[in-house]
């Protein structure tokens, strides 16, 4: 499943998934409200992100929080955020992010430590820590 707004005159995505036959197979969904997403995180055998920009990483984190196994690009925002509950893969290179995403998916002790660790990273992002750590630079500013 493809989560995410389309753009116009962008549709890679879809002709790769008819090229490799896999129409009925590949389900894209453009808009998901809020609400819903916890069940797609839950749904999901793993998040694939491999962006090449990201502002913040959101996607992951919600992942991570939902208990669902992340690969992601080594780039942007996205190790801060993932730091080592994921597998981090260029995002040029396919093999690679393959590989990253059948480790992932597998049953056994490997998923289930990125699992276990993805949780214990996304409870290390809370608004109060946020705000606390905003205002901590604001205070040191002021101080200078």
């Amino acid at each position: 499943m493809v989560v995410g707004k389309s753009y116009a005159d962008y549709h890679a995505p879809e002709q790769i998934t008819s090229k490799l036959g896999l129409d009925g197979k590949v389900r894209f969904l453009d808009y998901v409200p809020d609400f819903e997403l916890p069940y797609y995180y839950q749904s999901a055998a793993a998040l694939v992100l491999l962006s090449y920009h990201e502002g913040f990483g959101f996607p992951v984190l919600e992942a991570m929080a939902s208990g669902t196994p992340v690969v992601a690009s080594r780039c942007t925002s996205l190790p801060e955020v993932v730091g080592e509950a994921g597998i981090l893969v260029p995002p040029d290179e396919p093999k690679r992010a393959a590989e990253a995403m059948l480790e992932v998916v597998s049953p056994g002790s490997v998923r289930d430590r990125y699992i276990e660790k993805g949780e214990e990273r996304a409870r290390t992002f809370t608004w109060a820590r946020c705000a606390s750590l905003t205002y901590q630079v604001y205070a040191e500013a002021l101080k200078n």
